[in-house]
């Protein structure tokens, strides 16, 4: 197993070539773990899951680790073997294969932003938790005047 922060993969202190072989990757901070993924190419999913590539827009656990910069800088980010993944297998599951080691890392882990496999997903910490309050609040009150309820008016 490979362990850096996300501060190190972004400066791109590890190299491509340090990641083969290593096909499973997570997003933790602490005990708290925020994604569990499989790629061929792990570095360049990380700058994926960013928005950092043409490809696709920042994904869930990206968009955490974006607004919550330079903190999540310190989070860690790993990548795993299948053999590393092997004491996680479950009955049913198949040693050497990615797949099922996704599936058996998400099961022991129960990531907050796995929704496959995951059938009790650790809820995301209140700190990381955005309040989006209404976001209908602003509009109805430009276009109509109308203003949202105070919570002692309800």
């Amino acid at each position: 197993m490979i362990q850096t922060t996300i501060k190190n993969i972004i400066a791109r202190k590890l190299k491509p070539s340090d990641a083969i072989g290593h096909p499973i990757y997570l997003f933790r901070e602490d005990a708290i773990v925020f994604y569990v993924g499989q790629s061929r190419q792990p570095l360049t999913r990380f700058m994926e899951h960013l928005g950092q590539t043409w490809q696709a827009d920042a994904s869930e656990v990206g968009t955490l680790i974006l607004e919550q910069a330079p903190h999540s800088g310190t989070w860690t980010y790993e990548l795993w073997t299948l053999e590393d993944c092997a004491q996680y297998l479950e009955p049913g599951l198949v040693a050497g294969d990615v797949d099922d080691a996704e599936t058996a890392l998400i099961r022991h882990f129960h990531p907050c932003f796995n929704v496959r496999y995951n059938l009790n997903p650790t809820p995301l910490p209140e700190r990381y938790q955005k309040d989006d309050g209404n976001p209908y609040g602003a509009i109805m009150e430009r276009m109509f005047g109308i203003k949202p309820l105070e919570e002692n008016e309800a």
